[in-house]
């Protein structure tokens, strides 16, 4: 019937799939919002009223923030790549879904091995937080040290920077980035030899994560926990770290936290000869 119907029509059939849609609990998995976002677009195309080729464009941001996620959240990168290059594109999304789509479309980049593009999606998040709510600062901070300062080893401009993130997320009560930048500043403390604030660092990350009930980082925690400590030899507490991170991706259901786990279980077996 879709099929038979011309494009005003169709995008009639668009909104009233959308209403439907839309009211289902926020948790219902929403495997068709990827292609709900396709379907707005193409009848936005088709709508001679400007106001209601802007709602549907409305409509095809919200889908493509949520499948963003979610496809990032399953380790989809390339469908959340996609996402983030199409939010970029639509002009009726707000500032903070674009620069959110801007900052995972650099770490899915970096993800997928397309390095030269990182920079300069990172430079248009830069440029779409200026002015904007400082939390999107905060946010691309990380994605800017972790993309471009540590590769380069520029480890004092890291910590400036970490160093203003987490100061922006505790003026801000935002105790979800204040978490991952803790634990950033534990990346950069490790890299500098720092075991005993690295080991804070990690510990208070993964006490945040906690309180939120964000398991994916407090594995995260763990894991870079258990990085560190095979850094120093202290193997035993290496594997135990690593062994709770994979208890608990397992647990999720975080496929790429189950393999890096397995992998950095094996490099450290392999180097104790075991």
């Amino acid at each position: 019937a879709y099929e038979l119907q011309p494009p005003l029509e169709r995008s009639e059939l668009h909104a009233h799939a959308f209403a439907i849609i839309e009211a289902l609990p926020p948790d219902d998995p929403d495997a068709f919002a990827f292609e709900l976002a396709g379907h707005a677009r193409d009848a936005a195309l088709a709508l001679p009223d400007e106001r209601k080729r802007q709602q549907m464009a409305e409509r095809e941001a919200g889908w493509l923030s949520r499948a963003m996620q979610r496809a990032r959240a399953n380790n989809s990168y390339q469908v959340a790549l996609e996402c983030a290059e199409r939010l970029l594109e639509n002009e009726m999304a707000d500032v903070a879904s674009r620069h959110s789509a801007a900052v995972l479309g650099a770490e899915m980049c970096a993800s997928l091995g397309e390095f030269p593009r990182v920079p300069k999606l990172l430079e248009r998040a830069e440029e779409l937080h200026v002015g904007a709510d400082p939390i999107l600062r905060a946010n691309w901070i990380l994605s800017h040290v972790n993309a471009v300062l540590l590769p380069r080893r520029d480890y004092d401009d890291a910590v400036a920077l970490i160093e203003e993130s987490l100061q922006i997320s505790r003026d801000a009560n935002d105790h979800l980035t204040e978490a991952r930048a803790t634990g950033y500043l534990g990346n950069v403390m490790a890299r500098l030899d720092r075991r005993k604030e690295a080991t804070e660092c990690y510990s208070k990350s993964e006490a945040l994560f906690r309180e939120l009930g964000h398991m994916r980082g407090v594995s995260t925690s763990r894991g870079n926990l258990g990085l560190m400590y095979r850094y120093f030899r202290d193997n035993d507490k290496a594997e135990s770290a690593y062994r709770e991170s994979l208890r608990i991706d397992r647990e999720i259901g975080n496929r790429e936290g189950i393999a890096r786990h397995l992998g950095n279980l094996g490099v450290l077996y392999r180097e104790t000869q075991r």
